[in-house]
């Protein structure tokens, strides 16, 4: 068998949507460039106004400071201004002549017989600040464009389709987060929200950064490093209850249902293909794709007190509308003896540590069809291979040493293993040794 089909490259498709976020943030850091330098162009002497007036008082609001003239007209001092100044002695100004110098409706500097601070001074550092916030925005913009032509670069010089094994597609299906996990990250998870929700404010008081910014600061560090560190201990622990629990599933002793309440009928997806489980093989019909579906939603409990009769025929009548290629004739019987059935496992670091996959290796008796058959395993599966006597190698071994090959296995990236009587290899690693073998001796030709 062939196992190989052409798909949609992912690489390509990751690197077309990495393009197309970072074109709109490098679109929105061109425009923040932009306003940060207009707003510093209009940091000018010309654009200053006097303002002259008793001071009726002094308060200090958000970080900043506001000046009441006697005028009664409040003036608010520019956020990066109150930074630099002593607070203590402008509170300390009530009573006094002062006179203001405004620019854009804030205070800039001010002149008064016991302290002051000059325009200069004041124009001087808030264009300095804009100049400061413009060569950071600047570099990230640089930044983010370099990587946004890298990202378009690969896209366009990347494969559109790529051929990928059958068996490695099968198993990049999206895995749910297992009830375990669930019930454990319950409480990591929202000290991490909470960080995220605290990060908002942090923000938002970072310019000038003063007694607010510092205690939703402290708020967001003790969450996210409380969360990082409960994740971090609940892990392991995740880990280990998942594979007990998997351990337990795969114990064929625990299920002693009746045969009238398994499923008989299985559905190859490596061919898509339905099939019954008959004495001598898998007996293909096209309309046991709805007794698969039927007998599988059954095991629901929201499906129960269907007519079962009725929603067949609107499944078969379904398949009826939209026919598909069938690459078996109708009534085909596959014997178990010419399909030399092994077993395989897929291994996953988180959620579902094992899956098991009873696999045909066909060669090339079947040239109709252009994948082994792959069936997922279960406990009404082995039920029937185990009644027809049917020789699948190294089932029972990796039935009896699950435990241990998940130990081993459920590590980092998704692992596939071939198990037979004899022991196992594992599939699609790469041998490091063997291409350093390769490159020595063609550098000695």
């Amino acid at each position: 068998m062939k196992n190989i089909q052409a798909v949609e490259n992912s690489k390509r498709r990751f690197y077309r949507q990495l393009f197309v976020t970072l074109t709109v943030a490098v679109v929105g850091f061109l425009a923040i460039l932009i306003l940060v330098c207009v707003l510093s162009a209009g940091v000018k002497q010309e654009k200053v106004v006097q303002v002259s007036g008793q001071v009726v008082e002094v308060t200090e609001r958000e970080e900043s400071f506001v000046i009441l003239l006697d005028q009664e007209r409040e003036y608010n001092v520019n956020a990066i201004v109150a930074g630099e100044l002593d607070g203590e002695k402008l509170l300390a100004l009530q009573g006094e002549s002062l006179t203001l110098y405004i620019l854009s409706d804030e205070v800039i500097g001010f002149s008064g017989a016991s302290y002051g601070f000059s325009e200069a001074d004041g124009l001087k550092l808030i264009k300095d600040n804009y100049q400061i916030s413009a060569i950071i925005i600047g570099v990230l913009f640089g930044v983010l464009l370099a990587f946004d032509i890298f990202a378009l670069a690969k896209f366009l010089t990347s494969k559109k389709m790529v051929r990928a094994d059958t068996f490695k597609l099968i198993n990049t299906r999206f895995i749910p987060v297992s009830i375990i996990r669930k019930q454990y990250l319950k409480y990591p998870i929202p000290l991490l929200l909470m960080a995220l929700v605290f990060l908002v404010p942090m923000i938002m008081f970072s310019d000038p950064i003063g007694v607010a910014f510092w205690v939703f600061f402290g708020i967001f560090l003790l969450c996210l490093v409380s969360g990082v560190v409960l994740c971090a201990l609940l892990l392991p622990i995740i880990k280990k209850k998942e594979i007990e629990a998997f351990t337990r599933g795969l114990d064929m002793s625990l299920d002693n249902r009746e045969e009238s309440k398994r499923n008989q009928y299985v559905f190859d997806v490596g061919n898509n293909l339905p099939f019954k489980l008959e004495e001598k093989g898998l007996l293909f019909r096209s309309e046991f794709e709805a007794d698969f579906i039927i007998n599988t939603l059954t095991q629901d409990e929201e499906f129960s007190g269907e007519d079962l009769a009725k929603v067949r025929l609107d499944l078969i009548k379904e398949m009826n509308e939209h026919p598909k290629e069938m690459p078996l004739e109708e009534g085909a019987l596959l014997e178990y003896s010419s399909l030399n059935l092994v077993t395989r496992a897929v291994f996953r670091n988180s959620n579902e540590p094992i899956k098991l996959y009873i696999c045909s290796r066909l060669g090339e008796s079947l040239p109709n069809l252009s994948n082994d058959i792959f069936l997922e395993f279960d406990h009404d599966l082995y039920y029937f291979l185990k009644k027809y006597d049917v020789k699948v190698d190294g089932l029972d071994r990796c039935i009896e040493k699950r435990s241990e090959y998940m130990e081993k296995y459920c590590k980092g990236k998704i692992r596939f293993l071939e198990v037979t009587d004899n022991g196992e290899q594992e599939l699609f690693a790469e041998n490091k040794k063997t291409n350093k073998k390769l490159l020595k001796a063609i550098k000695n030709i």
